[in-house]
């Protein structure tokens, strides 16, 4: 009987211990921003996978496609992020880079928007192609960032959107290998 008391009290302790290391393992919402301060969103992968009727097959590289928008065709593939709990009020630096061109005229940007829970955009920001390119149907690499103060970002922000946008203008605007970067700041 001492033999069993003694097996029973050695599984508890190692249940006990288990349950410790394994609890204190998890994140509450998947992300550790204590000890990372950015997390990036690379959409080349994607775009490559899947097929939206914005997406072109490269010219100049079959195996690639980029995002091709114009005023018929406005929104471009982008990103819909979440935003965890951790990276609520606080300022937010949100790092977009990649290629871009454009055919006609610089009317073509990269927006940026953030809703909240009820899905109703409370921020609207753009990120213009007129500050990167100079010249027609070249590729420009390109990066640009927008910060979101923490009065913006607030506890109902839920869901950060970075795509390619052309309202307005003749000609297409073009985006290939975009990044997105979220900084704490």
């Amino acid at each position: 009987m001492k033999a069993n008391l003694k097996r029973t009290f050695s599984l508890a302790c190692i249940a006990l211990i288990l349950f410790v290391v394994f609890s204190k393992c998890e994140a509450d919402d998947g992300y550790e921003f204590d000890k990372k301060v950015s997390v990036k969103i690379y959409l080349t992968g994607e775009v490559n996978q899947y097929i939206p009727p914005c997406l072109v097959i490269d010219e100049n590289n079959p195996s690639n496609r980029y995002i091709r928008v114009d005023s018929a065709l406005a929104f471009g593939f982008g990103t819909d992020f979440v935003l965890p709990d951790s990276l609520k009020n606080s300022n937010l630096k949100i790092v977009v880079s990649g290629k871009m061109r454009e055919s006609d005229n610089f009317k073509g940007c990269i927006a940026i928007s953030l809703s909240n829970i009820k899905d109703s955009a409370f921020f609207w920001g753009t990120l213009k192609s007129e500050k990167h390119l100079k010249q027609f149907n070249v590729w420009v690499p390109f990066k640009d960032s927008i910060t979101l103060d923490k009065q913006i970002n607030s506890s109902s922000a839920k869901t950060l959107r970075v795509f390619p946008y052309k309202n307005t203008g003749k000609g297409a605007f073009d985006v290939d290998d975009l990044v997105i970067e979220i900084i704490r700041e």
